[in-house]
């Protein structure tokens, strides 16, 4: 299964290594006999993010690679609802939601943990579904419509 973990600039570390530890722990403990389950691709909508403890994180091109059959997009290093709203202002999560909602349409798995559902929101591909985030922030994202 391709895997692409989508990183975006102010991502939340603990987040970002939860979700690629948790992926890596599930390929090596993977029977020895079958390939790989994950291959698994940390990529943005710039060559570089930051994140929000200020490490900076190389990463793939989203748009240079092929559908990946699952997105992942790691929380945000958001704690309130300003932080949340300034953080959706950013010009790479424009982007980002305009490549989810592609690959959402061409038959992609779409996964966000914790804040980044109000990515997920955002780029619409939430509307008319369900959604949760944490307990906090829940109000917010109901009143979240997409852009």
């Amino acid at each position: 299964m391709r895997v692409s973990v989508l990183v975006l600039d102010g991502v939340f570390d603990t987040g970002l290594s939860v979700v690629l530890d948790t992926l890596a722990m599930a390929n090596e403990l993977s029977d020895a006999d079958r390939r790989t389950r994950f291959d698994v691709v940390t990529c943005g909508v710039r060559r570089t993010v930051t994140t929000a403890q200020g490490f900076r994180v190389g990463i793939e091109r989203a748009a240079l690679r092929a559908r990946p059959d699952l997105v992942i997009v790691p929380a945000l290093g958001c704690k309130t609802p300003e932080t949340i709203a300034a953080a959706l202002d950013q010009g790479d999560v424009a982007d980002a939601c305009a490549l989810v909602r592609s690959w959402s349409r061409s038959g992609a798995m779409i996964a966000g943990a914790c804040t980044a559902t109000f990515v997920l929101a955002a780029s619409g591909i939430l509307d008319g579904g369900r959604a949760t985030t944490t307990w906090w922030l829940s109000p917010v994202l109901r009143s979240t419509s997409h852009a």
